[in-house]
């Protein structure tokens, strides 16, 4: 069991303040994010199909389509915490993701990223009154911010890293711990575009940027 990074009273403070500086990464991030699915019309648009091994069990709230996207996302929830991720398989499987609405599902989730080196001291600049907030060098956090519902800001401590592809493109997923507390812990699969000529980032080391969530069902 983890122990708690921040008091409870800080909690809301800091979540608000990374929300601040997380929609700019994630705007700028999400802007630049058209090589992994390229748009197109209602069930045509291109997911990725990365595979992984990383699950959640988690109550479905609702499943709706998002029209700006052309795709169907899932509204969860974990313990007190609440997700939206893009169902990758929702055209396989639409009578079954019909009927999952408050049923509790295992899914397979992870997210496609652009990460930058560095947790939330490589934010500072962008987090108001931090030198009033009491942070740790090592503390994670997955914040829903950007311009689709499934969109997030992510800080989160790299544990392993393997080469694969996602819709075609070249990637560097990072097994990467994303929530750490007494009621959830979770750690997620971010996969970042593989640069030529660039080191990946090492094992144990803290990374912050965008990542939008994708999933299936992993049963």
């Amino acid at each position: 069991m983890f122990t708690r990074v921040l008091p409870p009273e800080v909690l809301g403070a800091v979540l608000l303040l990374l929300l601040l500086g997380g929609l700019f990464l994630v705007v700028r991030a999400v802007r630049r994010r058209g090589e992994f699915a390229r748009p197109g019309a209602d069930e045509g648009v291109e997911l990725p199909d990365l595979t992984t091994q990383q699950r959640i069990a988690a109550t479905v709230r609702r499943v709706y389509r998002d029209p700006a996207q052309g795709v169907w996302l899932v509204e969860a929830q974990l313990g007190k915490r609440r997700i939206t991720f893009c169902a990758t398989d929702h055209a396989q499987n639409a009578e079954r993701y019909a009927g999952l609405a408050g049923q509790e599902a295992d899914f397979a989730l992870y997210a496609l990223s652009m990460l930058a080196p560095g947790g939330v001291e490589a934010m500072r600049d962008q987090i108001k009154d931090i030198d009033k907030v009491t942070i740790t060098p090592d503390l994670v956090r997955l914040v829903a911010a950007g311009e689709f519902a499934n969109d997030h800001a992510v800080i989160g401590r790299v544990l392993s890293r393997r080469d694969d592809s996602a819709a075609g493109v070249p990637v560097t997923v990072y097994r990467t711990e994303v929530v750490r507390g007494k009621d959830l812990q979770m750690v997620l699969e971010l996969a970042a575009p593989a640069v030529p000529g660039t080191d990946p980032f090492p094992d144990r080391s803290m990374v912050h940027g965008s990542a939008r969530l994708y999933g299936y069902l992993a049963t």
